[in-house]
C-alpha cells in the first residue's frame, strides 16, 4: 500500500512503524468552578499562576538545550520564542484581568488567555502564523499542569501511544506531533515522521529539518488493523512525501474525524 502527502523534511528511510491513533489535546476547555473569589484568594491565584509560568520557563530551558543538541541553535530558538510568549506583557495582563476583574481562578484565567491568543493566530491570513495556535495550546497545557501540581504530566509530554513502541528506531505515524515530543523522542528513536495533519510551516517541521529526520504531512491512512510485523518506506520526491507499507494485511488504525487531508491514498 502506498499513501502520499506533502514533504515537510527531506530524506528516505525504511523501518518499523509506531502508530499513534489519538489526537493530542489542545489544552483548552472549561474549568469547573463558579466560586466568587475574595481579594486574598485572587492574590493566591495570581501567585500560583506566576509560579507556574516560572516552572514552565524552566522546562523550556531544558527543551532548548536538548533541541540545540539535536537540531542546532537555529531550530532550538523555537523554545526561546515559547518563553517570549510566557513573558509577553499582553499575555500576562489578560491572565491578571481574568482573575482580578472577572473573578476567575488561575486555571480558568490561563485557559481563557490561551484560547484568546490561539483564536487570534487562527484568524491570521498568513498560514505560518496560523500554525502558532499549536504553540499556544502546548504552552497552555504546560502552565495548567503546574497549576494542578502534576509537573510535566500533560498532553505534550505524555508519550504518544497506540501500538506498543517498537525497540530501536521507528517511523512515527500520528495525527500531529508537538515540538516538545519531537525533541523528547529525538533522533535516538525517530527514523521518520508521518502526520495525518500537520503543516510544512510548523515548528515540528522546522525541527525535523534541523534533526535531518524525514517528515511528511497531510497523509491520509485507511481504516483497519495492523499486524505486529510490518515495515514501511518513507521517501520524499520534491514536494511530495510517500509512505509505502509492506507486510501481510498491513494497514493503519485511524480514529473518526480524520478528514480534510490534501491527498488521497493509492493502492498497490
Amino acid at each position: 500500500m502506498r499513501f502520499t502527502g506533502i514533504a515537510a523534511a527531506p530524506g528516505s528511510v525504511r523501518g518499523k512503524i509506531w502508530i499513534n491513533t489519538e489526537r493530542l489535546p489542545a489544552g483548552f476547555g472549561k474549568a469547573a468552578g463558579d466560586e466568587v473569589l475574595t481579594v486574598p484568594q485572587k492574590e493566591r491565584e495570581l501567585a500560583a499562576v506566576g509560579k507556574a509560568l516560572e516552572q514552565t520557563a524552566d522546562e523550556l530551558d531544558l527543551l532548548y538545550a536538548e533541541a540545540d543538541r539535536q537540531a542546532g541553535p537555529e531550530a532550538a530558538l523555537i523554545f526561546r520564542a515559547y518563553q517570549g510568549i510566557l513573558s509577553d506583557v499582553e499575555y500576562k495582563a489578560r491572565i491578571e484581568e481574568e482573575i482580578l476583574r472577572n473573578g476567575k481562578n488561575g486555571r480558568e484565567a490561563v485557559q481563557a488567555a490561551g484560547t484568546f491568543f490561539a483564536d487570534m493566530f487562527l484568524k491570521q491570513e498568513d498560514k505560518e502564523r496560523q500554525t502558532r495556535f499549536l504553540d499556544i495550546a502546548e504552552l497552555t497545557g504546560r502552565v495548567l499542569s503546574h497549576i494542578a501540581g502534576d509537573g510535566t504530566d500533560h498532553a505534550s509530554d505524555r508519550p504518544v501511544r497506540s501500538l506498543p513502541m517498537p525497540d530501536g528506531l521507528f517511523i512515527l505515524v500520528a495525527y500531529d506531533l508537538s515540538a516538545s515530543n519531537m525533541i523528547r523522542l529525538g533522533k535516538e528513536r525517530l527514523l521518520g515522521v508521518v502526520l495525518i495533519g500537520g503543516s510544512v510551516l510548523s515548528h515540528t517541521a522546522l525541527l525535523a529539518k534541523g534533526m535531518k529526520i524525514p517528515m511528511a504531512v497531510c497523509v491520509r491512512p485507511e481504516q483497519g488493523q495492523t499486524e505486529d510485523d510490518y515495515t514501511a518506506l518513507l521517501s520524499m520526491n520534491g514536494e511530495e512525501g510517500e509512505l509505502t507499507v509492506s507486510g501481510e494485511d498491513a494497514s493503519f488504525i485511524v480514529g473518526p474525524g480524520s478528514g480534510g487531508m490534501n491527498n488521497s491514498e493509492k493502492g498497490e
